[in-house]
């Protein structure tokens, strides 16, 4: 958010010992020895990698921890092989981002459900039984919600989202998603999109159409996506249905529409 009245103020980037202690905090365990076959210097060289940034450092923290020294060390190779140190901060990032998603290569649908929060609007909650009624379909949860609570636990505990917190679950609650909401980060969700979009348009499996942008001009005309997401924007007028193209869309199972507005005073 940019107040015009106002200076922007840069934030200062954390010093070494404070990058460190965050990736550490993230990264161990504080009531357990696990930390003791990480070298110290494996730990520094991925804190250097990270570029302290502090999303880079909780995210790279929350999805080493546990794992076995050897999986630290391969993570510090693809990051180098990457040449991080010559790239700039929001790419070094991005890359950092990126690279903690390996750990997802043996729960596929922990990542497909992380992808699916790219198909929702940035700075916005999304409510936990919208979730609900899209992997009930797609990956056969629960209708209790137990599942998809669990999984939005994981996530969270990984920093790839936030499950907001609320006093406690009433007795009265229908299932475990019904009080429940998510948010993410802006730079989690632009590698939601960014990951989903990597296949040619025709081919992907997730298809997120921004109607303020141009690439609704190059839309096929017929999509094989299975999950197909449009977001309005908040620039809508009289302009937007000469621009929409009739497409056809035969496999899609989940549609989510983000309709964005200005609120209007009467």
């Amino acid at each position: 958010m940019t107040f015009k009245r106002f200076q922007t103020y840069q934030l200062r980037a954390l010093s070494d010992e404070d990058a460190t202690r965050l990736f550490c905090d993230s990264a161990f365990s504080k009531n357990e020895n696990e930390n003791d076959n990480i070298p110290d210097e494996l730990v520094h060289q991925l804190v250097k990698c990270c570029k302290n940034h502090p999303l880079a450092l909780s995210v790279m923290g929350r999805s080493l921890k546990g794992e076995h020294s050897a999986n630290w060390e391969f993570i510090k190779q693809q990051l180098y092989e990457e040449n991080i140190s010559l790239l700039n901060l929001h790419e070094s990032v991005q890359i950092c981002l990126k690279k903690s998603l390996y750990f997802f290569e043996k729960e596929t649908e922990m990542k497909q459900c992380y992808l699916d929060l790219g198909l929702f609007p940035k700075a916005q909650k999304i409510a936990a039984t919208t979730l609900l009624d899209m992997w009930a379909h797609l990956h056969n949860h629960d209708e209790g919600g137990l599942r998809t609570f669990n999984i939005l636990t994981k996530l969270s505990s990984r920093n790839f989202a936030t499950l907001l917190p609320i006093s406690k679950h009433s007795t009265g609650v229908a299932n475990y998603c019904e009080e429940e909401s998510v948010v993410q980060h802006d730079m989690m969700r632009a590698l939601a999109i960014q990951l989903s979009s990597e296949k040619p348009l025709e081919h992907r499996e997730k298809l997120i159409i921004n109607t303020n942008s141009d690439n609704l001009l190059k839309l096929p005309q017929i999509v094989n996506a299975r999950i197909l997401s449009i977001c309005t924007g908040l620039t809508t007028d009289e302009r937007f249905p000469s621009t929409w193209n009739e497409i056809e869309a035969p496999k899609v199972e989940v549609f989510v529409l983000n309709y964005m507005s200005i609120m209007l005073e009467f």
